[in-house]
């Protein structure tokens, strides 16, 4: 066949005019394992810097079509954000069915100097399928720390004597 040609309309080192080409759509099913992190919620609601034991619960769900097994989730935490607990960002949650989820529950605390801002807490799942074939997924979910209000007594005053109904008035900044 000529240089340059597609083999594919070769015939025995010469070039086929008889050859047709034809295009067909096949569907693919989807299989496997799919897991997915959602609905993070904190207790707090209101993250500020300084906060300890900040409970994180998230759900992770398997939308694919076979069984997730062997589940470990490490947390990866920016400066500034760290495990309440000793090995709470690495946890092992065994398995999850296909369509199924589990709630996980992580413990943060947060440093007296970090910023308020949105941050990012960067998760590796690492799981098998039911052939023990090993899986690899990164992922993050968000992290928001507001401002803490800073609240300053310019003035108070007292009146009244012990024993007796006493009234305080203070004027805040």
């Amino acid at each position: 066949c000529a240089w340059g040609r597609d083999p594919a309309y070769c015939k025995n080192g010469k070039y086929d005019n008889n050859s047709q080409e034809t295009s067909f759509n096949m569907d693919v099913k989807k299989t496997g394992i799919d897991l997915v992190i959602s609905n993070v919620i904190s207790n707090p609601d209101k993250i500020r810097s300084g906060d300890k034991t900040i409970l994180l619960t998230t759900t992770l769900f398997n939308s694919g079509e076979k069984l997730a097994k062997n589940i470990d989730i490490k947390l990866d935490y920016p400066e500034g954000i760290t495990a309440s607990y000793t090995n709470n960002n690495n946890l092992n949650l065994g398995l999850i069915n296909s369509m199924q989820n589990q709630n996980i529950q992580f413990y943060v605390d947060t440093d007296k100097t970090l910023k308020s801002g949105l941050y990012n807490l960067n998760y590796t799942l690492n799981y098998e399928d039911v052939d023990s074939n090993k899986y690899l997924k990164k992922g993050s979910f968000p992290f928001v720390v507001k401002k803490k209000p800073y609240i300053k007594v310019i003035e108070s005053k007292t009146t009244g004597l012990a024993g007796e109904d006493t009234e305080l008035n203070v004027v805040l900044q």
